[in-house]
């Protein structure tokens, strides 16, 4: 969608000045929009990212700053940038941080969760659940297991706990 690419288009080069002057005006307004997106939903978790990924040191950086901020909030981060060598230390510190799980993304559809080392368990799509034989320690995404006609995550926090491959079906 136009409108939706230009939003994101101007998020983007917002982000990205806001990084080359320290980033302290990207820090300031991602604590406050957290912090009342948080309090609005009465629920102390946030997903990183519904489009783009970990692009730069500088934005991982930032990243930690703001997860820093906020210890009570979890934080999931998928992420394809941990075959990115330059970001790989960048994204193992945040995922050092007790709130913060990040989580490598597969590559490709129906490939396995990817196992880095200093980042959580992984995430893969899979277009059907006969693939997931081949994968233990894996657990389907509830929000996309159209079987039980859920659409949402309800109490599953699986993304944000870190410890189990989720995988998502592919829509």
């Amino acid at each position: 969608m136009t409108n939706v690419k230009s939003t994101q288009e101007t998020r983007f080069q917002w982000t990205r000045q806001s990084l080359a002057t320290g980033g302290s005006e990207f820090v300031d307004a991602l604590v406050r929009m957290i912090t009342d997106d948080v309090r609005d939903r009465g629920e102390p978790i946030f997903r990183v990212h519904d489009s783009g990924d970990v692009f730069s040191v500088a934005y991982a950086d930032a990243w930690h700053r703001i997860c820093s901020a906020l210890p009570d909030v979890q934080f999931w981060i998928p992420t394809r940038s941990h075959n990115v060598p330059s970001l790989l230390p960048s994204l193992q510190r945040l995922n050092s941080l007790p709130n913060v799980v990040v989580r490598p993304s597969a590559l490709e559809v129906d490939a396995p969760a990817p196992v880095v080392p200093g980042l959580a368990a992984g995430t893969t799509v899979i277009r059907s659940l006969p693939v997931l034989d081949a994968m233990p320690n894996t657990s389907v995404c509830p929000k996309t297991d159209k079987r039980d006609g859920r659409s949402n995550c309800d109490d599953c926090r699986n993304c944000w706990e870190g410890s189990v491959d989720v995988a998502y079906i592919q829509h």
